[in-house]
């Protein structure tokens, strides 16, 4: 029999922090394919919050950049700046693709950056790629850091 501490070791636990419902919702059904377990919070500032109390460690955060009161942008600052949680990957997962956010977020501390599509398919491949890195040798260059969508 397999147990819970087997279970969470073996299988990923994703953080996604969005303010908006339907993309959290979204994220979730297109995550749902993906072995692990999905944690999902409304702001960036509840999700470091619970960063505080959770266990085990989440082993990839995704979060979104456009959140009232704290911005992605800040949410990364915080989470790089502690020596308990700086080595965790941080996925960008945003609308604001243009050249100076990608910037922003790469300078930020992020690990990667998805521009997020609007077709199911699209999230959930991109969801399984990313999932695949191994994040401990990715050092993206400045073109392989913002993710590309299959056709």
């Amino acid at each position: 029999m397999t147990t819970l501490l087997e279970i969470i070791m073996n299988y990923p636990v994703i953080f996604y922090a969005d303010d908006d419902d339907d993309d959290r919702l979204f994220f979730k059904e297109a995550a749902e394919t993906i072995p692990g377990t999905v944690v999902l919070f409304e702001s960036g500032i509840k999700m470091v919050s619970a960063l505080e109390l959770f266990m085990p460690t989440p082993s990839i955060i995704f979060i979104d950049l456009n959140m009232p009161v704290k911005s992605g942008f800040e949410i990364m600052k915080e989470l790089k700046d502690r020596d308990d949680l700086k080595n965790i990957p941080v996925v960008v997962l945003s609308t604001a693709s243009d050249h100076y956010n990608v910037k922003k977020c790469r300078d930020c501390g992020a690990s990667y950056y998805i521009p997020k599509p609007l077709s199911f398919c699209k999230l959930r491949h991109s969801l399984e790629h990313t999932l695949k890195i191994d994040w401990r040798k990715f050092r993206p260059s400045v073109d392989g850091f913002m993710h590309k969508h299959r056709a």
